[in-house]
């Protein structure tokens, strides 16, 4: 039985995997942390270069805190005005409530009222327990509602989620869903036996974060349960994982798409591409990076696109990295100025992302091989592709593809050195780390108008250099 009066035991210190995920590999911002507890995620957040401040109002947990975010502001997180005060006028990229809107008598209230401090297109990561997981269901079918000390029915819960349901909170509170995560259930359901054994006698929070056990399993046996839990998510997950993003004013401003382009010498290729382009996405803007020393630019401009003159070159990653960084659209499509790749496929990638659930559309063109492909070309692609599968774990088939889609806000927090060729490889890479969602789509491949400027050998260094670098730092 439980004693309401008194904790059996003490809440372990733990860090939450799902929110940690969509930081690893981002381009390092601030954090606010609301409901920070003793800090241990706060922490993790701050070890991968983020500026971490938190709210906590319970003041031993405070008091540890303190000393692991940047700042701390012990206050009572219901008293958002209170908050406000203390913040000033500081923004943040990230909010984070990680287990804290359960306990809540008005979780959308509350999340909406904290949305005041992330900048416009700021990212919101919100973490709910998983009402129906399977433990759950099995004691609801046997008429047994059992509170416990911790867990999904953890005596202090209020409201209770399901992945709909959470994913329609932060969606009334103003924000633009991303993505539906979640982190699974198998092993955490024996979790009160091994905070028993590991912690309970000490009443150390950290036995359980610290033990060899814990790391063992979150290195072998934690991917294995996630990718399970991917598969059936209401029934395996433990925790509900929602990324939204404050909805930009700007982004009602500017186009919804971006088509963008790298431009040297392409007279002869440009207005066809160009009036392609117009044909299937009149809505678009049409982007162009340019370093030509002949009517290119010229030309573009006299079709109504937009040139940003790069001159003298400073070569095809620092070109790509200007285009993206410059995209007034919230999808970019980027595409090569040769006449390879089929213009009809455009809204296709664009709509995969802008509305399609992913971040980044690939357009994959080496299966089967393209007649238009030589084969030292395709060989190549297709090994580099096996490389990367080994390093990834995943599927990977054409890392070098020049059609694809992103989402505009992914390309603001990705984190890469654009110098050096072969960028499009961490392109695709760096956002597969951060767990984004991307999907694959075959797509043709024609012959070119114009000569290729690719450097084999330098191609071939660069793209392995960015295969490891995308994977390892």
């Amino acid at each position: 039985m439980i004693n309401l009066s008194e904790r059996t035991y003490p809440y372990a210190e733990e860090v939450n995997e799902g929110i940690l995920r969509h930081l690893r590999g981002a381009r390092p911002g601030r954090v606010l942390d609301v409901g920070c507890g003793r800090g241990a995620l706060g922490e993790a957040m701050r070890s991968l270069g983020w500026e971490v401040w938190g709210v906590e109002s319970d003041a031993t947990a405070a008091a540890t805190a303190r000393g692991r975010v940047h700042r701390l502001v012990e206050h009572d997180l219901l008293d958002v005005d209170g908050v406000a005060a203390a913040l000033g006028e500081e923004r943040f990229d990230v909010l984070v409530l990680s287990d804290v809107l359960e306990h809540l008598y008005d979780p959308h209230r509350v999340l909406s009222s904290y949305l005041r401090f992330v900048r416009p297109g700021g990212r919101v990561l919100v973490s709910v327990p998983n009402a129906v997981v399977f433990t759950n269901r099995v004691k609801w079918m046997l008429g047994r509602v059992e509170y416990e000390d911790t867990g999904v029915m953890d005596r202090t819960h209020i409201c209770f989620f399901t992945a709909r349901s959470a994913r329609e909170l932060v969606e009334a509170a103003g924000c633009r869903i991303e993505e539906v995560d979640s982190t699974p259930h198998l092993v955490r359901s024996f979790l009160p036996l091994v905070k028993r054994v590991l912690g309970g006698a000490s009443g150390d929070p950290r036995a359980l974060l610290d033990s060899p056990f814990y790391k063992a399993y979150m290195r072998f046996l934690y991917p294995l349960e996630r990718w399970l839990c991917e598969r059936w998510r209401g029934m395996l997950a433990f925790r509900i994982i929602v990324v939204g993003r404050v909805v930009d004013a700007r982004d009602a401003e500017g186009p919804p798409l971006t088509v963008a382009m790298i431009t040297m010498n392409e007279e002869g290729a440009v207005e066809k591409v160009i009036r392609d382009i117009q044909r299937v996405a009149p809505q678009a803007e049409v982007l162009l990076v340019d370093s030509s020393r002949d009517r290119t630019p010229e030309i573009a401009e006299s079709l109504g696109a937009r040139v940003i003159r790069q001159f003298p070159p400073k070569g095809y990653g620092p070109a790509m990295d200007m285009a993206l960084r410059s995209a007034r659209g919230r999808v970019v499509v980027t595409l090569d100025c040769d006449d390879t790749y089929p213009p009809e496929m455009i809204p296709v990638l664009a709509a995969m992302v802008d509305g399609g659930g992913c971040d980044v559309a690939d357009g994959v063109r080496t299966w089967p091989k393209p007649a238009a492909m030589p084969w030292l070309n395709w060989f190549a692609n297709v090994g580099f592709g096996l490389a990367a599968s080994l390093v990834f774990g995943r599927v990977l088939v054409d890392l070098h593809s020049g059609m694809r889609a992103y989402r505009k806000s992914l390309i603001d927090e990705l984190q890469y050195e654009p110098k050096g060729a072969a960028l499009p490889v961490e392109l695709l890479l760096r956002p597969m780390r951060m767990h984004r969602r991307v999907r694959l789509l075959r797509i043709a491949y024609r012959p070119r108008i114009g000569e290729s400027t690719m450097r084999p050998l330098e191609s071939a260094y660069w793209t392995m250099k960015r295969i490891w670098r995308a994977r390892f730092s």
